[in-house]
Order: C-alpha cells, then sequence, then structure tokens
C-alpha cells in the first residue's frame, strides 16, 4: 500500500450511560528496534455534549484530529495478558480495556503499509458495552465493579465485558479456541446425514421402479416357465396302503374256469 489504511469510527450510547472497551484479542506489529506501534488502535475519551451542541445536534469533538490516547498494539489471548496485571491504588481498569463514563467514544485503528512478513499477521477483536452507574445489582443489571452495572444477560457469554482486571463477567477462566463451536464440524455432520438420507431414498426409488417394471433388479427378468417345471415333475411310488394284501384271496385263474379243448 501506498499510505496507512486508518478507520476512525464513533460510538454512541443513550444518554446517562457510559462506554465499555475490551480488546478480546488481538496481533498488532510493534518495531524491532524502537518497540514502538507500527500497527495500533486508540480509544479517546469524550466529554458529554454540552446544551449548545445538544440544540445542534452536533459533536465538536468528532471533528478535531488531536488524539492524546495511548497507542495499543501487541499481541492479545482471551482472558490473558490484559487481565493478569495487578490492581494498582490510581485504577484497576486493564491495559487493554477502557472506561467512557461519558455516552461517546471515538475508536481509531492504524494498520501500517508496511508489508506483512511471512511469520506476521493482523488481527483485531473488540468489544463495546454500554453500562450505567450503580451502587448494586438490580432486576435486569449486575455489578461490574467501580459502581457500574451492565446487563446480567453478558455475564458468563464467553465475551469480557467488564473492563478490570478482576474479570468480574468471566470469572477469569481461559478460553480455549478448541472449546468454540466449530462451524466446519456443524456442516460436515448435516452434510454427511444428508447423504445417507439421499442415498436411503434413491435405493427405495430404485426398487420401487423395479417392481413397477415387474422384475427385480437382482433377478434375470424372466418368469419361471411353468411347462418346465411340470415335465420335471417323477412319478412317485404308490402309497403303502394302495398294495394288495397277501391275506386276501385271489380270483380262480382263467383256466379253471375255461379249459381248452384238446
Amino acid at each position: 500500500y501506498k499510505q496507512n489504511f486508518i478507520c476512525v469510527f464513533f460510538l454512541k450510547v443513550p444518554e446517562g450511560m457510559g462506554i465499555f472497551g475490551v480488546i478480546q484479542k488481538m496481533a498488532f506489529r510493534r518495531d524491532s528496534r524502537t518497540n514502538d506501534c507500527t500497527d495500533y488502535i486508540q480509544f479517546r475519551h469524550s466529554k458529554n455534549r454540552g446544551w449548545f451542541e445538544k440544540a445542534l445536534n452536533v459533536d465538536l469533538e468528532r471533528k478535531t484530529e488531536h488524539w492524546s490516547a495511548d497507542q495499543i498494539c501487541g499481541e492479545v489471548t482471551p482472558l490473558q495478558e490484559p487481565f493478569s496485571e495487578i490492581p494498582t491504588t490510581t485504577s484497576d481498569v486493564a491495559r487493554h480495556a477502557t472506561l467512557n463514563r461519558a455516552n461517546y467514544l471515538a475508536v481509531k485503528v492504524n494498520i501500517s503499509k508496511k508489508k506483512l512478513k511471512p511469520n506476521e499477521r493482523i488481527e483485531i477483536v473488540v468489544a463495546f458495552t454500554p453500562f450505567k452507574e450503580c451502587s448494586n445489582d438490580s432486576e435486569e443489571m449486575k455489578l461490574c465493579g467501580h459502581n457500574t452495572c451492565i446487563l446480567k444477560s453478558y455475564f458468563n457469554d464467553r465475551i469480557i465485558n467488564c473492563p478490570f482486571v478482576n474479570c468480574v463477567d468471566e470469572e477469569c477462566s481461559p478460553l480455549i479456541e478448541e472449546d468454540r463451536p466449530s462451524l466446519w464440524s456443524g456442516k460436515i455432520a448435516v452434510t454427511a446425514v444428508s447423504s445417507i438420507f439421499l442415498s436411503f431414498f434413491l435405493f427405495l426409488g430404485c426398487i420401487m421402479m423395479c417392481r413397477y417394471a415387474e422384475m427385480f433388479c437382482w433377478g434375470d427378468g424372466h418368469p419361471p416357465d411353468r411347462g418346465t417345471e411340470l415335465s420335471e415333475v417323477e412319478p412317485t411310488a404308490p402309497s403303502h396302503h394302495d398294495s394288495p394284501s397277501p391275506d386276501k384271496d385271489l380270483p380262480p385263474a382263467y383256466e379253471t374256469l375255461f379249459p381248452s379243448e384238446r
């Protein structure tokens, strides 16, 4: 690229709410000699709009190019580096997170025009969460820390919403990539089941077609010859009850009844 890629966007929540920003995952380059950020992200905190800005429905700070916030870069993995720091007396907001009690937050992402090396990659995932000032839990909100509350549904949703080092909403449990549901495995399973059902129905269709044509796909296709069956029938010996009994008297011989003349 001939110049750096710079993206600036603005987040706005209803009046009376603030914004959390927590980097979930990041891989931005650093200069190996100076340790300066080659790629970086910045959060700019903004004050609540005054009556003049509200009346005109404008944000004067949006037009400014002054970014005094620190540049954030390097490697971040879920629930590891940003939340392994020891809380200080001044602030226990994680180094890769931001807390803005106003309802307006500006974000700047800068990707250097410098070409990536074979072993380098660029990745950034950030979660932005609205919060309210509170002192205790309520029916819908739950205490996140430092008198801030977020929706109860944000707790234990595998996304880090609270920006503090004690990871209140996710209990600091490591997020392993293999634990995430795999879209490819789901697609493969659905495809396999679909293929089985399709093959089964095709097989049934072939059988029905064969039966409709009055033949079986695995037979010779000709009905048996009835005449051949009859010709092959062998005579059987008479049963035992049909044979003459030796005890019965036989009829006289023909010569005894009609003697021949000599």
